[in-house]
């Protein structure tokens, strides 16, 4: 990882900070190892005592590499407005879609400094808006078919497979999109806190198996299809109703929340998804 950050006062009231970044992540897994059956002598648990005796390996490489942004403009420090930005390069993706570019901005208003409020109800209020993108991409080897070896076989040949699900030639990362509104309040000198916030989000171009006639030769195909959205609410309410001199206080809190998700669209002619 890189990482430049930057901040200060930017002109009279004006207040900025920015970060620039840079990363890379890379994986490799290898598997090795043996496995055997048919236990030759009873009670000897070990591979050298198995009539069929198979060797294992597996090797599991990904990288990403990324650059990304943020940024932060305050004005008087009572509004903020925040920007974001990143982009990915995935090897698990398909050629020509290895990269995709996600953004995300807010605006927040603390309403009671910027309108001065002075008050022994409302100590504390602001309001945010928000939008954003998330992307993601897939696991490893999903584009491209490959076979599996046995050591067990006929006639001195080993035996081969290749995996029952068709691999996509043009994948593309998953991608959510979502805004939300809110509020937070503090009252009764900071003894009573709200916090509500409303959201809707869709998720796209979603990675997934479908069903295909078992006469190809093959029980699945990997695609990109369809789109499932959630909205919903979530409130918290915490408040302090007993608090005295002698460091004696009791404290409540409440949380609630309703969502509701819906399956907009699906591959054709898909009535489920594996």
């Amino acid at each position: 990882d890189a990482l430049l950050t930057a901040s200060g006062k930017i002109k009279n009231n004006f207040t900025g900070s920015i970060s620039v970044g840079a990363s890379n992540y890379a994986k490799k897994y290898t598997e090795s190892g043996s496995e055997g059956s048919n236990l030759i002598a009873d009670g000897v648990y070990v591979v050298s005592n198995t009539s069929n005796q198979n060797g294992i390996f597996g090797l599991v490489r990904k990288e990403i590499n990324s650059v990304y942004a943020n940024g932060q403009l305050g004005y008087k420090n009572y509004l903020f407005l925040d920007v974001a930005a990143r982009n990915d390069w995935s090897s698990t993706l398909s050629k020509g879609n290895y990269s995709f570019f996600y953004p995300s901005v807010g605006l927040s208003y603390v309403f009671t400094d910027a309108l001065a409020i002075k008050s022994n109800l409302l100590n504390f209020g602001k309001l945010r808006l928000s939008y954003a993108q998330a992307g993601s991409d897939a696991s490893a080897y999903l584009t491209k078919a490959g076979y599996s070896i046995w050591n067990t076989g006929y006639n001195g040949q080993s035996f081969a497979w290749i995996q029952g699900n068709i691999p996509s030639s043009n994948l593309k990362n998953e991608l959510k999109t979502s805004w939300e509104v809110g509020t937070e309040l503090r009252l009764l000198k900071n003894r009573m806190s709200i916090d509500f916030t409303y959201y809707s989000a869709s998720t796209k171009n979603q990675i997934m198996q479908v069903q295909i006639p078992a006469a190809t030769g093959f029980g699945s195909k990997l695609v990109n299809s369809g789109e499932v959205s959630n909205k919903g609410v979530e409130l918290f309410v915490a408040g302090t109703p007993l608090q005295n001199t002698k460091g004696l206080s009791w404290d409540i809190a409440l949380n609630l929340s309703n969502n509701k998700s819906e399956i907009v669209s699906l591959y054709p002619g898909l009535a489920t998804q594996i």
